[in-house]
């Protein structure tokens, strides 16, 4: 029994032995490095900011590092995330531009107020010209004529050409410019009389170019101011009196017929209205038509009072040249 309370007193005082060498284990402080937060855009998640000690190599969530992150992987998946954000209400970036007849334009820009992005701007393709043509107006012997020319509704222009590729600025100078379409002109008639009417006769012939048809006619000049016209047959073609009417000598056939002339300083008759020949009648207005050949000569002496003048035929004669000129016009 001694021996067995020996051997509990000598374990009992090697246990005190090994309390009385050991030491108290000391606490851990933790050392830890931030990770700064990685901020969610429209279209991506950002992650939470965190905390790693490399001293127990340990995440934590926050700063105190009393919230162990057991896998950082996972954790920057779930608790760690931050949700993309998502665009805003797109606003306009840039306005839209409407197509015109020859150029493209776009559809509107629009974007997000937080981010770069953007959609819309689509081309919208030219529309293209929608032009009514205005015919020609041809010209007159005394009036001038304008080209055909093209309108387009849409771009409201005005062109010179079919397809449109010629712009005419100003339409109304365009017309008396580029547009303009000279008139094809009358012959000079003089505005005067410019010499002394002589009686007497006077031959001439009225031929349509282009056309089987010629009028012979004697015109005589009586000094009593009356005056005959007949064929080459000597058929009467009209009768009446002549008299100086201001610038003009008139013929008159009866009481609404009147044909005017002028006499040249070369002592020439110059028809300047229309001429009655019987049933017809020769109209020398600057029209389009045919063109008629005047050509008359005086057959008797200038003056009728000199021996060899007025009605005899048997006296000498002078002939003289009186005009000749081509007039455009019809027959009617």
């Amino acid at each position: 029994m001694k021996r067995i309370l020996t051997l509990v007193l000598v374990l009992m005082l090697v246990m005190l032995a090994v309390v009385a060498c050991t030491k108290p284990e000391e606490p851990h402080t933790h050392s830890a490095t931030k990770t700064e937060q990685v901020n969610a855009t429209c279209t991506a998640a950002g992650v939470k900011a965190y905390w790693y000690c490399s001293g127990c190599t340990t995440y934590f969530a926050d700063e105190a590092c009393t919230s162990k992150i057991d896998s950082i992987d996972a954790w920057k998946a779930a608790d760690g995330k931050i949700a993309a954000l998502g665009h805003t209400t797109l606003v306009e970036k840039s306005a839209a531009v409407a197509a015109t007849c020859t150029t493209a334009g776009k559809t509107a820009v629009m974007g997000c107020e937080r981010c770069d992005y953007t959609e819309g701007g689509t081309e919208i393709a030219a529309k293209g010209h929608s032009a009514t043509k205005t015919n020609q107006v041809d010209p007159t012997a005394t009036t001038d004529g304008v080209k055909a020319y093209w309108y387009c509704s849409a771009c409201e222009c005005y062109f010179s050409d079919e397809a449109c590729t010629a712009k005419i600025e100003n339409l109304d100078a365009w017309k008396t410019g580029d547009g303009k379409i000279p008139a094809t002109g009358a012959p000079e008639l003089p505005p005067v009389n410019e010499g002394t009417l002589k009686a007497g006769v006077y031959k001439g012939t009225a031929a349509v170019t282009g056309a089987p048809m010629s009028f012979n006619m004697t015109l005589t000049l009586k000094a009593d101011n009356t005056f005959t016209l007949t064929d080459a047959a000597g058929a009467d073609k009209g009768s009446g009196t002549w008299a100086l009417t201001g610038d003009c000598y008139t013929l008159t056939f009866g009481a609404e017929k009147t044909t005017t002339f002028v006499v040249k300083a070369d002592g020439s008759l110059q028809i300047t209205s229309r001429l009655y020949y019987g049933a017809m009648s020769i109209d020398i207005t600057m029209v389009d038509g045919g063109t008629i050949v005047f050509s008359f000569d005086s057959d008797i002496p200038t003056d009728p009072e000199q021996p060899g003048g007025g009605d005899d035929p048997e006296q000498p004669t002078d002939k003289d040249d009186i005009v000749e000129d081509d007039f455009v016009a019809p027959i009617v």
